[in-house]
């Protein structure tokens, strides 16, 4: 008897179930006008749930967020692979959804296995109807806003299912590369190698350029502002800027900036971002210790010898750079949580320096560019005799007293090697191979003589040894190589006389 009531119940509890999710999906696909254009994301799978939220639906008409009732949260059960979980939920719990809309009709959907059968690649567009073989309602979808496809669309990652990655000259054929880039410039994180292939990247296309007006920093300590650009006249609109700057508002940086263009950074470990400031900066002075000795009692030295207003930050500066001051926020706080989830949204890439390779082949990715415009030689990096070694205790020390850009770092890794999954394990590795080949050969070709000092191409801070390439005067690839070994300040020197010339110029003209 009992046996019988419970199967009863159990029958019962799933008719309730199929019906309510039978009631959802009617609810949502007659919820209101149709729409057209849907974007969805068909094949970001996880095990246990699929979660799938269209938090906000856009309303075309009246220029607004529909209320609440045209939210719709829907879940499906699958047996699916773990490591996309992190992702889906991101894109359900963060993507800003304006601007999305329903298709016309049930007719301009494709059924899910369909889809999941003819799609390898885990972001797309949705099918139109004249491709789809059956049409039909789709199960449990969202879409995603315009602007974010948008930053997905010009990614040949979209393309992953029809390129050859053994042949890289293919790429540019597949999408069109894109030229406008800002990178957010971070103090000891590799960040002037990627400058150094931005810079590149301006001068063969002779791209427009946002420069600092005077030394390396856009104004820093001051916040950045258009008015620390060189020769910026108010309304010009830049496809490359890659230089410090301190910012304040991501609508101060996106103004200057030509429509369209990619949003960057790159991170570091903290334990050796920090070593490297410490030891480049010369912060034996600023703090009245050395770098062991700091690490004993960071807040005390802290609190007496940080200055209040500061271009490289005591304490987590890296979210010091990327707009957050957390020098003084404690453990804990809710700020940092949104501060990163800030970022998360408005950087197209976050490249990580201990990854180096994987992440260039990632902006190569995103950027529709080729191997030969992310080949690099490493700038402004100290000689090993420059390097203060650091125990285990110190690195734990310097990780906790730099807690916020731990928390920075460990969720960008993160999601650098997510981005490596969906790009695919083995289209990485011999993207790799061809990257370390290209670049050695570049090396063998470039590089007459290594310096450590005096060149006086280079600054160089006291006591401090920094690496420095002298080109080979027999170099095959001339132009390329005399770029590849361009230190920052020779190549902000060319581009700002580059400019002044093209000023004078016009205004002989008018």
């Amino acid at each position: 008897m009992a046996r019988s009531i419970m199967s009863s119940l159990a029958c019962l509890s799933g008719i309730v179930v199929m019906s309510t999710v039978l009631i959802s999906s009617y609810l949502f696909m007659n919820a209101g006008p149709p729409r057209k254009s849907v974007h969805l994301i068909p094949n970001i799978q996880y095990s246990g749930e699929k979660r799938f939220v269209a938090n906000r639906l856009y309303d075309e008409d009246n220029d607004q967020i529909r209320n609440d009732e045209w939210m719709q949260e829907f879940v499906l059960k699958g047996d699916i692979a773990q490591s996309h979980r992190q992702l889906a939920k991101e894109a359900a719990r963060k993507f800003d959804l304006a601007s999305a809309s329903l298709p016309d009709s049930e007719d301009d959907y494709v059924e899910k296995e369909e889809l999941d059968g003819r799609l390898s690649e885990p972001w797309k567009k949705i099918i139109p109807k004249e491709e789809a073989k059956k049409p039909v309602v789709p199960k449990l979808f969202a879409a995603v806003s315009k602007q974010h496809s948008a930053k997905l669309s010009n990614s040949s990652q979209l393309q992953a299912g029809k390129r050859n990655s053994k042949s890289d000259e293919n790429s540019a054929k597949i999408c069109k590369p894109l030229t406008s880039v800002a990178m957010i410039k971070t103090h000891k994180c590799s960040s002037s190698t990627l400058q150094n292939i931005l810079f590149r990247k301006a001068e063969d296309l002779e791209l427009s350029i946002a420069i600092p007006r005077e030394s390396v920093y856009f104004g820093s300590p001051s916040f950045f502002s258009r008015r620390f650009i060189f020769l910026d006249f108010g309304q010009k609109k830049y496809n490359i800027m890659a230089s410090h700057m301190r910012f304040k508002s991501l609508k101060d940086v996106e103004e200057v900036m030509a429509p369209g263009a990619k949003y960057i950074t790159i991170l570091r470990d903290p334990a050796k971002q920090f070593e490297s400031i410490f030891t480049y900066y010369g912060w034996r002075m600023r703090f009245k210790a050395d770098l062991h000795r700091f690490l004993q009692r960071p807040d005390r030295y802290f609190q007496l010898f940080e200055p209040r207003s500061t271009r490289v930050a005591g304490r987590n500066p890296m979210c010091y750079d990327n707009g957050l001051d957390a020098r003084r926020l404690t453990p804990g706080n809710g700020r940092l949580d949104s501060f990163i989830d800030i970022l998360d949204n408005w950087y197209d890439l976050v490249l990580i320096a201990e990854h180096f390779d994987e992440s260039l082949i990632l902006l190569k990715d995103l950027m529709c560019w080729t191997l030969d415009d992310v080949v690099y030689f490493s700038q402004n990096a100290r000689n090993n005799k420059s390097v203060v070694p650091l125990s285990r205790a110190d690195t734990a020390a310097i990780r906790s007293w730099n807690w916020a850009d731990q928390k920075l770092y460990a969720h960008f890794n993160k999601t650098l090697w997510e981005r490596i999954e969906i790009f695919g394990r083995d289209r990485m590795d011999q993207e790799l191979q061809l990257l370390a080949a290209k670049n050695q050969a570049l090396s063998k070709d470039c590089i007459g003589k290594v310096m450590e000092q005096g060149d006086k191409r280079m600054w160089y801070p006291p006591g401090i040894k920094v690496n420095s390439f002298i080109v080979n005067e027999n170099a095959t690839h001339k132009q390329l190589c005399e770029q590849l070994t361009q230190p920052e300040l020779d190549y902000l020197h060319k581009f700002r006389n580059n400019l002044i010339k093209a000023f004078q110029r016009q205004k002989a003209i008018s």
